[in-house]
């Protein structure tokens, strides 16, 4: 790759590592930690243990699924199904989104609890944070599109681990800078506290559907050029 590819490549990854770290409910529950446990900084960082551990294991799955062109032959000519899979992967995301779109009537968000996550034990605090983000819609698709978009640039299995772990690193970014930030000015997060039930209690549905709205064409026009070329 060029240093032009290389920085189109990098800027898509970040893309999608925002796509990733669109985890309203974890980056609150990370909040909470930070203002009501006694020892905020040892259970902060569990919890993005915890969050991380998942988006990792994604991320090798996906780079070992998109490591090499799968090729059919049919009537004895050769046909890559990389391009055919961002098609794929496009439609899914736009039929989604379509479905969020006409689904009527957004629902109203389910009630949180301040006390949710200040009660939970220093484990439990941890696979709570594994199995919001492995169950993560967002954190998947994030992922495994990151993934493809590698293998459209190179083959090699390092190198796609080291983009989607730079996608990972984007998507975590949040969660770090929320802790950092708690260390350096404790008394400013604490004004926060007060605005949490909002926070909390937002439906995210227009803006998830809008997302993968964008995201479907993007896969759509991007596998379209490649089968056209």
């Amino acid at each position: 790759m060029n240093i032009v590819e290389i920085v189109i490549v990098f800027l898509q990854l970040s893309f999608f590592g925002i796509f990733v770290a669109f985890n309203p409910m974890l980056l609150v529950s990370e909040l909470l930690i930070i203002l009501r446990s006694k020892r905020p900084l040892l259970f902060s960082l569990v919890f993005i243990m915890g969050a991380s551990i998942p988006l990792i294991v994604i991320a090798a799955i996906g780079a070992a699924i998109f490591k090499e062109d799968t090729v059919i032959r049919p009537f004895g000519s050769d046909i890559k199904l990389s391009p055919f899979l961002n098609v794929l992967i496009g439609v899914i995301l736009l039929l989604v989104s379509v479905r969020l779109f006409f689904n009527g009537k957004i629902s109203t968000a389910h009630k949180v609890s301040k006390n949710s996550a200040n009660n939970m034990s220093i484990w439990a605090l941890f696979w709570f944070a594994f199995f919001r983000s492995a169950l993560s819609f967002t954190s998947i698709i994030g992922i495994v599109a990151a993934a493809k978009v590698i293998k459209d640039y190179t083959d090699n299995y390092f190198v796609s681990l080291l983009g989607l772990f730079w996608t990972i690193l984007i998507g975590m970014l949040p969660f770090w800078g929320l802790l950092g930030y708690s260390i350096k000015r404790p008394e400013s997060i604490k004004v926060i506290e007060n605005k949490i039930d909002p926070i909390l209690n937002i439906n995210y549905k227009n803006s998830i559907r809008w997302v993968l709205l964008i995201a479907g064409v993007f896969f759509i026009f991007r596998g379209l050029i490649n089968i056209s070329n």
